[in-house]
């Protein structure tokens, strides 16, 4: 019998195994929060709308992963009634993640009807309330606690050189260079933010927290509530959205400064995790699902080089948008594959809420080029940006409270990001500080034996026809002396050898680094002096940390050329739009990174045709004596809204 070489082709396809076609072992999703209300108010709360949105999204993962219809279903994974031992969901301590977390899992797992009944002793049959609503636990996230109240992107994080880290993009050149061309933008927006934002606040280091005012109102408000919501353009809208992003992502992300990704690194750490029990466990755990801020995707988006992809990957997500992690194989047979080489990885994302026929795109991971990456492969590199236990987080961190006051990083010197919570020998600073105090009253109690012994004095014993006399009178050998208190407050041979004492020195050495980042990012000493307290606990003075940077090889900072055409433009619009005195100016120009001082600037100002105004004398005069009447209060650290 002849057959056609195109039907022999056909025989044999219709023959081979369906093991060819890709099979889902696991997923690990992790899903942004839905809609909400605007952050700059505080107490922010999931909106119906919002609830609804990540319901929807819930729903098409229950449509793809649970369905027992779906080519993409989790082999082995209960279709109707949940089984708690496939499936783990976490979202951490915050009101807005922890409802946007159950309000996705209701359509991943939605209510079964009697399907779930149970049958009691007595014949009884009795199903769950609301049509069968099923529950799932939802185990608390280790980071990010209240993040969606919090209006600073790294305020929620807890990891102090992260928070450091973002403070140093307010000293970038992108960031001044921005803050200068944008803010007349800002300023134009005004008759649209009066009334909740202070016209000082209207700029671009508030970028985020105005878009997300302005769309809360575009999404929410009327016209009547909304008077100039006309000014919110389409162009205008998207500006700010870019803006928004820029400034969001370069505080949540740096190439070449990781700890930064803080919040990316734990969640990293998390994802990888989860799919490794999936692994281990030869499929027994198969769905895991997170929730988090858009904070936490860009910083893993960083960490995974998603912009490599897309340039997409550096705007902001939007509300209820989504990213998966599917473990997949295409080896043959129905059992979980015993060779970890058959094993891959793809990544997939959807931007905002995924309705109708819309689903997640696959994007490569790393910068390769293909969607899938091999088990192996994603396993190593997934395991070089994530941080995997709390020892681990309080290391990178430099962190040596709370949770971290027991860890093996507050003791020990074993990696060189725990040397911010030694002091070089392997002593942890809590220790070496007892240890310190000690020594010192040692030598205190010695020094005074020898002044009383080589100057003849004693302690003299008060009697009663003598009570009288001072608790401070001392006897000579031969003949009693009252010291009266103008000589008890006089220099005396005690106090002369005290101050001849060398001084305790501060070890910096394992803060070094830190210090020397800082001063090549513009910040000043006395700012460093004040990171160092605020962050380590550490009281050094401004001239210390110059003396140490010398010791170090740091050369002192070239000053502003003063034909610096950026700087002339930058004073005028100060002096001009601003209406700021020479202090205030140079208080500014040095944050945003002008190495310049208060004579230059004096100097630079009359040159540019700015002459002092009266008023501002004035003001001048009366805060320069107010300032000797009172403590002046610490200014907030950089990059915290108001």
């Amino acid at each position: 019998m002849r057959y056609s070489i195109q039907s022999g082709i056909l025989l044999a396809a219709a023959l081979s195994p369906v093991a060819d076609a890709e099979r889902v072992l696991g997923a690990y999703i992790f899903a942004r929060h839905g809609d909400r209300t605007a952050k700059v108010f505080g107490n922010t709360q999931l909106t119906d709308l919002g609830y609804r949105e990540v319901f929807d999204s819930g729903s098409f993962y229950n449509q793809r992963y649970i369905s027992s219809d779906s080519s993409k279903q989790i082999e082995g994974i209960s279709a109707d009634v949940v089984n708690s031992k496939q499936i783990s969901a976490s979202a951490p301590s915050d009101a807005v993640l922890q409802n946007s977390a159950t309000g996705f899992l209701q359509g991943v797992y939605p209510p079964v009807g009697k399907v779930a009944s149970q049958t009691l002793g007595n014949g009884n049959s009795v199903e769950a309330p609301l049509n069968g609503y099923q529950l799932i636990q939802l185990a608390p996230a280790t980071t990010s606690k209240n993040a969606e109240d919090s209006t600073w992107l790294q305020g929620s994080s807890g990891c102090q050189k992260a928070t450091l880290s973002s403070n140093n993009y307010f000293s970038s050149e992108m960031y001044t260079s921005l803050l200068s061309s944008t803010k007349e933008f800002y300023q134009s927006l005004s008759p649209m933010l009066d009334g909740t934002f202070a016209s000082s606040d209207m700029t671009f280091k508030n970028a985020y927290t105005i878009f997300d005012y302005l769309n809360v109102g575009k999404i929410h408000n009327s016209t009547s509530q909304f008077p100039h919501k006309s000014d919110l353009t389409d162009e205008v809208y998207h500006q700010l959205l870019a803006l928004a992003g820029t400034h969001q992502f370069h505080l949540a992300y740096n190439a070449s400064d990781k700890v930064r990704a803080i919040d990316g690194a734990v969640l990293a750490g998390e994802i990888l995790a989860g799919l490794n029990e999936t692994v281990a466990t030869k499929g027994e755990t198969k769905l895991n699902i997170g929730f988090g801020s858009y904070g936490t995707l860009f910083s893993l988006f960083g960490l995974l080089q998603m912009p490599a992809a897309s340039v997409d990957f550096t705007g902001i997500p939007d509300y209820a948008s989504s990213m998966v992690f599917e473990l997949v194989t295409n080896a043959s047979g129905t059992d979980f594959p015993t060779d970890k080489s058959d094993l891959s990885v793809r990544f997939m994302f959807h931007n905002g809420t995924i309705t109708g026929s819309s689903e997640p795109t696959a994007y490569p991971l790393y910068g390769q080029s293909s969607e899938l990456l091999s088990w192996d492969e994603f396993s190593s590199k997934t395991k070089e940006i994530a941080v995997t236990s709390d020892d681990e987080w309080c290391a990178v961190c430099g962190n040596t409270d709370g949770k971290c006051a027991g860890s093996d990083s507050a003791s020990g010197d074993s990696s060189s990001a725990s040397t911010s919570s030694t002091n070089g020998s392997g002593m942890s600073l809590a220790v070496a500080g007892a240890v310190g105090a000690m020594v010192t009253l040692a030598v205190v109690l010695g020094l005074q034996a020898i002044f009383f012994l080589l100057g003849g004095f004693r302690i003299a014993k008060r009697n009663k026809a003598s009570s009288e006399m001072s608790s401070s009178d001392v006897m000579e050998d031969k003949k009693i002396h009252r010291l009266e208190s103008t000589t008890r407050s006089s220099p005396t041979l005690f106090s002369s050898l005290l101050s001849g004492m060398p001084r305790q020195q501060i070890n910096l050495e394992p803060y070094r680094d830190e210090i020397i980042a800082l001063y090549h990012h513009g910040i000043s000493s006395d700012s460093i002096s004040r990171t160092l307290a605020n962050c380590h606990n550490i009281q050094v003075k401004e001239r210390t940390i110059q003396s140490r940077l010398r010791k170090w090889g740091i050369r002192k900072r070239h000053q502003t050329t003063t034909g610096d055409e950026a700087l002339h433009a930058r004073i005028k619009m100060l002096f001009i739009q601003d209406r700021l005195t020479d202090k205030a100016m140079l208080n500014m120009l040095q944050k945003e990174g002008y190495g310049i001082s208060e004579r230059t600037l004096r100097r630079l100002r009359f040159k540019l045709g700015l002459h002092a105004r009266a008023s501002d004398q004035k003001q001048h005069q009366e805060q320069g004596q107010m300032e000797k009447q009172m403590t002046v209060p610490q200014p907030l650290a950089e990059g915290q809204p108001v």
